[in-house]
C-alpha cells in the first residue's frame, strides 16, 4: 500500500476531480458513514451506504461529481427524491460522507442531504382488461345468422366450461352495438361479437394469469374467424386498475402533476385531480378512485395495428403499467 489517508466531505459538499496516475494502480475506497455518487470513466451513478467499499482501476480516466443517483440501489443513503415525497425516518439528520481510501486521496465524491425515500405500497383490489378488436369491414350476415358461430364459440371455449344462461343477446343501441355476450364465469371474462367488430373484457386480471388471458382470447377469435369468415383490423387495449394506498394520501401523489400556476389559484388544499393525457395512438388517465377510499384510478390505453402480435402487446402494456407506478412513486405489496 501506497498511501492511505482518511477525508470527510460535508453535506452536498464536492471534492476536486483528479485523473489516473498509473493505469496500473488500483484504488480502494471504504465508505465510513453517509451516500455519495461517483463518476467512473464515464459512469455515473454508484450508490454507496455505511461500510461498502469500491476498487477502482487506474483506467479509469476522470472522476467527477455524480447528480443522479437511483434511490432503488441503495435504500439505506441519505438521499433527496426529486419529487420529495414520503419521507422515512432519517438515518442521520446531519448526514455526512467520510472516505477512506489508498493509495491515492483525491477522488470525487457528492453527498447528498436529507431523508430516505421509498415507493409507497399499495394493493390492487380491481384491475380491468379489455380487448377491442375491429374488423376490416361490417359482416352484416352477422346481424340474422348468429347460430353457428355462437356454437362454434360454445364448443371452442368448452374447457373453461361457459353456461348457455351466461349468454346475453343484446339488441339495445345502435346496429354496431348488438350482437351476442357469452360469458365464462370461471374466468371472469366475457367475448362479444357483433357486426364491426367483438370485444374481450377480462376482470380481476393479473400479470400472473396472463398467458391463460391470451389462450382464452385466441380460441375465441379463432371459432368466430372460422364460422364467419372475418378479418380481424385494429385493436385497441384498455388496462384499468385502482390502487389502494397504504400509508400516504392519494391526494398527495395526484397533487404532485398539477402546475404549480395552477395550484398556486387557490392557497386551500385540493380536493380532487385528474390528469389526462392523449398522444395519437395512446391516453393515459390518472384520477382519484370512485371505488376505494384513498384509492388511485390509473387507466393506459393503446391502439394497435393488425399485424402487432398479442406477445408483444403484452409486453408493452405490462411496460406502461409498470412505468406508471414508477412514475407514481408506488409499489404493488402482498395483501
Amino acid at each position: 500500500m501506497a498511501r492511505y489517508g482518511e477525508l470527510t466531505v460535508a453535506p452536498g459538499g464536492t471534492t476536486a476531480t483528479v485523473s489516473s496516475i498509473h493505469p496500473a494502480e488500483e484504488r480502494m475506497y471504504f465508505i465510513e458513514e453517509g451516500g455519495a455518487t461517483l463518476l467512473y470513466g464515464t459512469s455515473w451513478g454508484v450508490c454507496w451506504c455505511d461500510g461498502n467499499f469500491a476498487s477502482v482501476t487506474g483506467d479509469s480516466k476522470l472522476f467527477g461529481v455524480g447528480e443522479g443517483l437511483s434511490v432503488a440501489t441503495c435504500q439505506q443513503c441519505a438521499l433527496i427524491r426529486p419529487d420529495g415525497l414520503r419521507p422515512i425516518t432519517p438515518r442521520n439528520k446531519t448526514p455526512h460522507c467520510t472516505l477512506r481510501t489508498g493509495p491515492h486521496l483525491i477522488v470525487s465524491i457528492r453527498v447528498e442531504l436529507g431523508w430516505v425515500f421509498m415507493p409507497a405500497a399499495i394493493t390492487i383490489p380491481i384491475s380491468t382488461f379489455e380487448l377491442a378488436i375491429a374488423y376490416d369491414r361490417p359482416e352484416i350476415k352477422l346481424m340474422a345468422d348468429r347460430i353457428v358461430p355462437v356454437q362454434a364459440l360454445f364448443t371452442a371455449l368448452g374447457p373453461w366450461a361457459p353456461e348457455l344462461d351466461d349468454m346475453e343477446i343484446i339488441t339495445a343501441g345502435k346496429l354496431s352495438e348488438q350482437g351476442v355476450k357469452i360469458r365464462i364465469s370461471s374466468q371472469k371474462a366475457s367475448f362479444f361479437f357483433g357486426t364491426t367488430g367483438c370485444k374481450f373484457t377480462k376482470d380481476a386480471a393479473n400479470w400472473a394469469e396472463a398467458d391463460e388471458i391470451l389462450r382464452l382470447l385466441t380460441t375465441a377469435l379463432g371459432a368466430l374467424n372460422k364460422t364467419s369468415g372475418v378479418t380481424f383490423g385494429k385493436r385497441t387495449a384498455i388496462l384499468s386498475l385502482h390502487l389502494q394506498l397504504k400509508t400516504v394520501s392519494f391526494k398527495d401523489i395526484l397533487r404532485t402533476f398539477m402546475a404549480p400556476e395552477l395550484l398556486k389559484l387557490d392557497p386551500s388544499p385540493t380536493e380532487a385531480m385528474a390528469i389526462v393525457a392523449r398522444w395519437p395512438k395512446h391516453r393515459i388517465t390518472l384520477d382519484g378512485s370512485a371505488a376505494l377510499a384513498n384509492g388511485i384510478f390509473l387507466q393506459t390505453e393503446r391502439e394497435f395495428d393488425a399485424n402487432t402480435t398479442f406477445d408483444d402487446m403484452k409486453t408493452i402494456i405490462f411496460n406502461d403499467e409498470a412505468e406508471l407506478l414508477k412514475l407514481l412513486g408506488v409499489e404493488e405489496v402482498e395483501e
